[in-house]
């Protein structure tokens, strides 16, 4: 009787800690993805643009860093181009929710008429860069743009009531031409889409 009672004591045992350490596994696993999700939380608010869920300037200021030391191993050039849309804020100042709407439009058009290599970022409020890959020839320049102006002449609906129309400026650099850092490529381009 005393060899059963002790099977048994041992069986709860080992039942208890298999219990045991399947729970603290899943407490652990639970904590590993909260703190991966909190990570990447903070990666998204840090490099990507809240409202669009584009690039921001802090990331595209890395990734045109990264395309000059490419381009500059190879003497080549790439162009960037600035698209500000002139009229966000009087949107925006009748209601935020139809500007971040309107804003949210206008990145999704861009992202619409650039190639999949080139990079599309959410600047500041009213304003974006295109970061065109080294490969596009000067001679596409103004294919790309025709097409962003083309993109732009489409209205955006509202409601059923009321209908926008995009008033755009497009400025363009190109390195080293324009600039030789990113700073000063931005800068130029963004002077160029204020005229």
């Amino acid at each position: 009787m005393d060899e059963i009672a002790g099977l048994q004591y041992y069986l709860f045992a080992l039942v208890v800690l298999l219990l045991g350490s399947v729970f603290y596994n899943l407490k652990q696993r639970f904590a590993m993805k909260k703190r991966e999700d909190s990570e990447m939380a903070l990666v998204k608010e840090a490099y990507f643009n809240p409202i669009t869920e584009l690039p921001n300037r802090q990331n595209i200021d890395i990734v045109i860093d990264e395309q000059i030391h490419r381009v500059h191993r190879r003497a080549q050039s790439f162009l960037i181009a600035v698209v500000r849309i002139k009229n966000y804020n009087e949107v925006n100042l009748r209601s935020k929710k139809q500007g971040d709407e309107f804003i949210t439009e206008a990145g999704s058009r861009l992202v619409d008429v650039v190639r999949d290599e080139d990079l599309v970022a959410h600047v500041s409020e009213s304003s974006f860069v295109l970061l065109f890959n080294e490969y596009l020839t000067a001679d596409n320049y103004d294919i790309v743009f025709d097409r962003v102006r083309d993109i732009f002449k489409e209205t955006y609906q509202v409601d059923d009531k009321r209908i926008l129309k995009y008033e755009i400026g497009i400025g363009q650099a190109i390195y080293p031409n324009n600039g030789t850092d990113g700073a000063t490529l931005i800068t130029e381009a963004t002077h160029e889409s204020l005229r």
